[in-house]
């Protein structure tokens, strides 16, 4: 095995070191007396000191058609040219965790390699190694590796998804969510596991993939210690991926909500009138947008509204202003001096009602009204109904099968305004459209209850506990006030969920979505996750605390 069978290369010679004595340790486990052969692990040599680029592509030159004969890699044997070395070849099994680079953090001159030699995973590194492993398995070999889950589901990663079901068959796939490594367990690492075999005929013969999610930390600790097989999965036809706009591999959606993509036209087109839209891009916020607080009385003129993201919903009036004196000649200029146009993003919809949401939401989508009379930044687009009432399309967008479908589309925390334009949108009939608008309107008016009780807000009206308490600010009438504040939140919480059922069975009614169906949506993992209170309950000490900085910005220092 360590002689004809097992190769290995990576970039870093340390880590050639670690993986020697490993298998070293595993092999001694076996056989006590036996002397053991070199094992053949490589890591590239650059000929050129300090040839970054050239060490940092590595294991992708074995891509190519033709490798230049001055790329060499070096073993605990000896050093040879890249082209002669035993990991020139294809193999029978190839695994790997690739690494992790966006096209957008990528040096030039490596970008431009992928471009070249990796078309179809140009957009990340690990993407150009999935289509590398393809290169080097044998025909009816296999290839086995974990890795963004992006692939999966994102639009650039359409064609990598193409060129997989084209050139290999599908045998297992594992959503595995965040939390799979122990040192980067945050939202945005969510991994995935792929195993295929390498065919001729790739998918077109294969009638099924066996799928899991393994998404909480306790089926992640069960995996762990009796496999993944151990846990329930699915068996499903890879041509049900091809039925879901974009083709991502999300087979946790049951047909009848994939059939709702081919069903209904997208959320932006013609037929509906609504149309999404990106915001605007300053290329230098710190120099042109504030808190209104920041901001002299004599200089609000020259200011309006910005719209600049935050994960709320139903409503929260943005706490920021953006400098648009002359309509904002000084940021057309400045987008210029940078090679942008002077043209803005999404201007034409700058001061209409619209619907914004949070480009990046670790608690899950939420949608609420663009705040009144503003222009929108780009971690706010924002969407524009012309001839539907905005409040049904916000309502709409809040619903359980929103969430949904929008977890197929891209199970990630990173919302883009082009899986929104793809939602399957039925035209609401009169009583739907007056039900959801009815609900979203109450809910909206309870978002702005709540937006008066953030200190951030333009529209605060005081601390929580001077305005559910008496103005003598004894320990008694302080602890009434909390208690009477923590009753109104959860009244709130309640009213604002009652609105929210509503509006998911209007929704699931207007899909005709069956009964066991509903409870597949509003059990899935992605949808149970996001569902939040629209307010998280102060302690009395954080309540304390704001009362004892408003009273300080009002100038009674010993009251506070």
């Amino acid at each position: 095995i360590l002689d004809k069978q097992l190769f290995g290369l990576d970039i870093d010679p340390s880590i050639i070191e670690v993986a020697n004595f490993s298998l070293y340790l595993a092999c001694r486990d076996l056989v006590q007396c036996v002397e053991l052969p070199l094992p053949n692990l490589f890591h590239y040599n650059p000929t050129i000191p300090d040839d970054d680029t050239q060490a940092a592509i590595g294991s992708l030159w074995l891509g190519l058609s033709e490798i230049p004969s001055d790329i060499c890699v070096s073993s605990l044997k000896h050093t040879v040219p890249l082209c002669q070395s035993p990991v020139c070849q294809q193999f029978s099994v190839v695994v790997t965790n690739p690494p992790y680079l966006s096209h957008r953090l990528m040096p030039l001159p490596i970008s431009q390699f992928l471009k070249k030699h990796y078309p179809s995973g140009h957009f990340d590194l690990y993407a150009a190694f999935i289509i590398l492993m393809i290169h080097l398995t044998k025909e009816d070999g296999c290839l086995g590796l974990i890795c963004q889950q992006s692939f999966m589901s994102i639009t650039r990663f359409r064609q990598l998804r193409s060129e997989l079901l084209k050139r290999v068959e599908l045998k297992s796939l594992v959503q595995l969510g965040p939390g799979s490594f122990g040192l980067r367990a945050g939202e945005k690492i969510n991994n995935a596991i792929l195993i295929a075999r390498k065919t001729r005929c790739g998918n077109s013969r294969n009638p099924s993939v066996k799928c899991w999610r393994v998404l909480s930390r306790l089926q992640k600790q069960q995996a762990e210690l009796n496999g993944i097989s151990s846990l329930p999965g699915q068996t499903i036809s890879p041509s049900q991926f091809v039925t879901i706009s974009g083709a991502p591999f999300s087979f946790w959606c049951p047909k009848e909500m994939a059939t709702l993509f081919s069903k209904y036209p997208p959320l932006e087109s013609p037929s509906t009138g609504i149309k999404c839209v990106n915001g605007l891009f300053t290329c230098n916020n710190k120099r042109f947008v504030k808190a209104h607080w920041e901001v002299n009385p004599e200089e609000h003129s020259d200011y309006v509204s910005y719209d600049k993201g935050g994960g709320h919903k139903w409503y929260r009036h943005t706490q920021h202003l953006i400098y648009w004196k002359d309509n904002g000649q000084l940021i057309r200029d400045f987008r210029v001096s940078r090679g942008q146009s002077a043209s803005l993003p999404g201007e034409n919809y700058y001061f209409q009602t619209g619907i914004t949401y949070s480009y990046i939401g670790t608690k899950g989508f939420q949608a609420r009204l663009l705040s009144p009379n503003c222009v929108f930044d780009i971690a706010s687009s924002s969407i524009f109904s012309m001839c539907i009432d905005p409040v049904y399309v916000l309502g709409f967008l809040n619903s359980s099968l929103v969430r949904f479908l929008l977890g197929v589309l891209n199970p990630t925390i990173n919302f883009q305004i082009g899986d929104l334009r793809k939602l399957p949108f039925k035209d609401p009939d009169k009583t739907t459209l007056s039900e959801v608008i009815k609900a979203a309107s109450g809910a909206i008016e309870v978002a702005k209850e709540l937006d008066s009780f953030d200190p951030r807000s333009p529209h605060f009206a005081g601390p929580a506990l001077l305005r559910h308490g008496s103005i003598s600010l004894t320990q008694a009438n302080l602890e009434t006030a909390y208690a009477k504040h923590v009753l109104f939140l959860k009244n709130l919480n309640h009213t604002e969920a009652k609105y929210q059922a509503i509006i998911d069975n209007q929704i699931f009614e207007l899909y005709c979505i069956d009964k066991t169906t509903r409870e597949t949506v509003t059990k899935d993992p992605w949808v149970a996750s996001t569902v939040q209170k629209l307010s998280s309950l102060p302690s009395l000490s954080n309540s304390l605390a704001e009362l004892s900085c408003f009273l300080k910005k009002k100038g009674d220092i010993e009251t506070a």
